[in-house]
């Protein structure tokens, strides 16, 4: 085991000997929270080494997601979702950095990492950095409300497709 891994559980280990009133504090909650961000993140771009290097192969697995569910003891789902997401860091840097700072959560790279596509990447790469920009200081429900507009301007067609599909599957059909 690397040893900034270690160190890590060791820095966890404190935090729960110490009791869980001990961090419960306004401003120890927002330090928490950052702090676990980034953790997500580290986890991701490992994810990403991880994926790419092929380790997961000779054990069998055959891909990285399936080697993460079963050795990790995660649903596949969750390990769907980190392999995707470290396979779209390189998409969108200013999101990794400011992931990797602790500056929002990986609900705002996903939700921007929604709306790209094809038809929306040479804008999304020319406007990433407002909507980073926005992330780190609107709420988060308006962020998605601002994604959701940016969308609409980058690739109207494409977003009323997406809706069609979401509201298709809302549909219920009885015989």
């Amino acid at each position: 085991m690397d040893h900034d891994v270690q160190s890590l559980g060791e820095s966890i280990d404190r935090l729960f000997e110490a009791g869980p009133l001990v961090a419960a504090d306004a401003e120890s909650m927002v330090a928490l929270y950052r702090q676990f961000n980034r953790l997500e993140a580290v986890v991701t771009e490992a994810t990403s080494s991880f994926d790419t290097s092929g380790d997961w192969a000779p054990d069998g697995a055959a891909t990285a997601s399936a080697w993460l569910s079963v050795r990790c003891r995660i649903p596949i789902t969750h390990a769907r979702r980190f392999v995707r997401r470290s396979r779209q860091l390189c998409h969108l840097p200013a999101f990794s950095r400011a992931w990797a700072n602790g500056e929002i959560t990986s609900a705002h790279r996903d939700a921007v990492a929604g709306v790209r596509r094809d038809s929306t990447a040479e804008l999304l790469e020319r406007d990433e950095q407002v909507l980073c920009d926005q992330a780190t200081s609107l709420p988060y429900a308006k962020f998605v409300q601002a994604v959701s507009y940016w969308e609409q301007f980058a690739d109207p067609d494409g977003a009323e497709d997406k809706e069609m599909e979401r509201g298709a599957r809302r549909d219920v059909y009885l015989e």
